[in-house]
């Protein structure tokens, strides 16, 4: 299970091409902070919930898109194949945002990993490693 919740962490890390621009000052960082911590929640409930559908919802679109579209993502990312987190496996919720730039953030959780964030489009999405 282990290399399963790597694997995933994996996943979830940053992408490096990025589109868009996420605000610099004090109130868009709190602005920014407070989105990703919504997207955290909405991720952790998709992955405990086994829903590959809300799950893909919540990645970065571009990724899904770069995937083939969102039934590709779906067949891709089936809870039936031991891809999701179950709710006794990991703790998701922030303890704390890093933000390396406009575009690019780290969220840090309470089970010690990691998520990145991409800001795409005006939104902030966990980001795959891959893209």
């Amino acid at each position: 299970m282990r290399a399963f919740l790597t694997t995933l962490m994996l996943f979830c890390a940053l992408a490096l091409a990025a589109t868009g621009c996420g605000g610099s000052s004090d109130d868009d960082r709190d602005s920014d902070t407070e989105e990703i911590r919504a997207k955290a929640v909405e991720f952790e409930a998709a992955i405990e919930a086994d829903d590959n559908e809300a799950f893909c919802d919540i990645i970065l679109p571009s990724y899904v898109e770069k995937l083939g579209g969102e039934e590709e993502c779906l067949a891709l990312y089936d809870p039936k194949k031991n891809l999701f987190f179950t709710a006794d496996d990991t703790d998701m919720r922030v303890t704390n945002i890093d933000f390396k730039n406009d575009e690019l953030a780290t969220a840090f959780l309470a089970n010690k990993g990691f998520v990145y964030y991409t800001y795409e489009d005006g939104e902030w999405y966990p980001t795959p490693v891959t893209e």
